[in-house]
């Protein structure tokens, strides 16, 4: 018997698509899950908060084939043991809501499989990551980890946009660049919002134009890869770090389990990047996470500062507060400058 894509076991035998998304209905990828199940006749298995375990508990034991969630979730499964757990009933893993570190994708995808024949399970699953936003009706592009017999693919793989929908960059002056060229991503088409209740000014430009607010830059055949969010762009020296493509970076460390790049006030350069980390073990090897970095960062957007805490801070959506996790930095900062017994 051989299992059908992203099927799971009805209790007659039969098979659908069985879906665990525990994200609010109140998120804009909540919504779309649940709608996207509806319309498609799969099965969701939702959940009123995320808990770690209990998605491996659900997972492991073949009750969704389709996973969901947001990159700090699954920071949470392999926090909470998803290497101890047999996940290979799970075909497919998809993320959304801010950029998932490449790394991670693979190690999801090397736990699922791509299908199951004979009891056996084969190759490695597929990893979606989904760019998107509310005035973009959800999704407008996605980032295809292909599934393969032989384990996840150490290619690249850009994301490319959704039918019905142009990107473009544009500079800070809103002129279009050339591909290749950084700068602010613009959407256009029929799923792009008209404009904000109370204030129409606030919405696409003339020709239908919306501005993000996310940077990043294109590719040949409406490729794109996605760099971070404009308000997170660090200033060093006159260079500009982008913290999302730093942070890939650093958590292609194998003792990583989560990092976060903030930029501290620096009177020469502006400001300098540091590095929240949170660790896999107690053990956390500082140095040689120093010696990582050097090998994987170019000079100006190394870490300057790297503080281990126990967890990033997050808003309600799940996502990494980055201003909050900016205070932390400077209060960890500001104690390990505080004379002992001052």
């Amino acid at each position: 018997r051989i299992r059908a894509p992203f099927a799971a076991p009805r209790a007659d035998g039969s098979s659908r698509f069985s879906v665990l998304a525990p994200l609010p209905l109140a998120h804009v990828m909540g919504l779309s899950t649940a709608l996207v199940t509806l319309t498609t006749g799969a099965r969701l298995v939702h959940r009123r908060g995320f808990d770690a375990a209990e998605s491996l508990d659900i997972l492991e034991r073949g009750g969704a084939s389709i996973f969901v969630g947001v990159p700090t979730m699954y920071a949470d499964l392999e926090a909470a043991g998803a290497d101890q757990r047999d996940l290979s009933g799970v075909q497919a893993w998809v993320s959304a809501a801010d950029a998932m570190p490449p790394e991670r994708a693979r190690r999801f995808q090397a736990r699922g499989s791509a299908l199951s024949a004979l009891g056996r399970s084969l190759g490695s699953a597929t990893f979606v990551d989904v760019y998107g936003m509310v005035e973009l009706s959800g999704a407008a592009a996605v980032r295809v980890y292909p599934p393969s017999p032989l384990g996840p693919l150490p290619v690249a793989s850009p994301a490319f946009t959704l039918p019905g929908i142009e990107v473009r960059v544009v500079d800070e002056a809103g002129r279009k660049l050339a591909m290749g060229k950084p700068g602010e991503l613009q959407f256009r088409g029929v799923r792009v919002l008209q404009h904000y209740r109370g204030n129409p000014g606030a919405g696409p430009d003339a020709d239908g134009w919306f501005s993000t607010g996310d940077l990043g830059r294109t590719g040949p055949g409406g490729l794109l890869v996605f760099s971070g969010r404009r308000r997170d762009r660090l200033k060093v020296g006159g260079f500009s770090v982008f913290p999302a493509e730093v942070e890939a970076a650093l958590a292609a460390h194998p003792d990583v389990a989560e990092v976060a790049v903030v930029g501290i006030p620096d009177e020469r350069m502006g400001e300098l990047p540091a590095a929240l980390v949170v660790p896999r073990s107690a053990g956390f090897d500082v140095a040689a996470f120093r010696a990582f970095a050097e090998a994987e960062v170019a000079g100006y957007r190394r870490p300057r500062e790297i503080r281990l805490v126990d967890a990033l801070p997050r808003g309600g959506n799940g996502k990494l507060d980055r201003s909050a996790a900016t205070q932390v930095m400077a209060a960890l900062l500001a104690e390990a400058a505080t004379p002992s017994g001052a």
